[in-house]
């Protein structure tokens, strides 16, 4: 779950046929009317939501085997992008964003 302005957002699981499996659909609301939005669909499934400092409206989705997309939210243009890391076999356990929301390259 990540919020950003007015926008709520979330990601989850459920049940079918006796498994929980990941939803393929972020759900998108409005706080301000206390209404959802259009859900952005992510076929992987999400297993981690967060928005872009500075891009408000800009939402990371990222699965568990390393693909992620950007999208719109909120009237926005939908997908702008979809990427996939490479983790060797792992699985992504974890995802967060700079508060800057700068990039910075690792030097091995």
């Amino acid at each position: 779950m990540d919020m950003s302005g007015n926008y709520l957002v979330t990601c989850g699981y459920s049940e079918r046929y006796g498994q929980y499996t990941c939803d393929p659909f972020v759900k998108v609301y409005d706080v301000r009317t206390f209404r959802p939005l259009a859900p952005v669909s992510y076929p992987p499934g999400a297993h981690f939501v967060r928005f872009h400092p500075r891009f408000s409206s800009t939402l990371f989705m990222v699965s568990q085997l390393g693909s992620f997309q950007l999208a719109e939210v909120g009237g926005g243009s939908g997908s702008m992008g979809f990427f996939q890391a490479d983790f060797g076999g792992y699985a992504c356990t974890s995802f967060d964003i700079s508060s800057t929301g700068s990039v910075t390259k690792h030097l091995a």
